[in-house]
């Protein structure tokens, strides 16, 4: 092997080596990120499932608020018209 050779294949060793750390590195990465996301989310299930539902009925008596004013100022009927009118409200 000339020199010119074994730098060539030094090289190549070099790259590829970069070329599987680097790989290696994402799947790392990835693996440590997957290990997070499962500990976090046991940790969520584990604090939801201490949670206590509780069912409750609120009872109140019904307020009713009735409103009268009676006016007639603004009344456009006809004097026949407010004759049944009138008649309608009779008991």
């Amino acid at each position: 092997m000339t020199s010119s050779e074994k730098a060539l294949a030094a090289i190549c060793v070099v790259f590829v080596s970069l070329i599987i750390g680097f790989v290696s590195g994402i799947w790392v990465a990835h693996s440590i990120a997957d290990r997070a996301e499962i500990a976090a989310m046991k940790g969520a299930a584990t604090e939801i499932a201490k949670i206590q539902i509780k069912h409750e009925t609120i009872t109140q008596p019904v307020l009713e608020r009735v409103r009268t004013e009676v006016q007639y100022r603004e009344c456009k009927h006809d004097p026949d018209t407010f004759k049944l009118i009138q008649e309608a409200f009779k008991p």
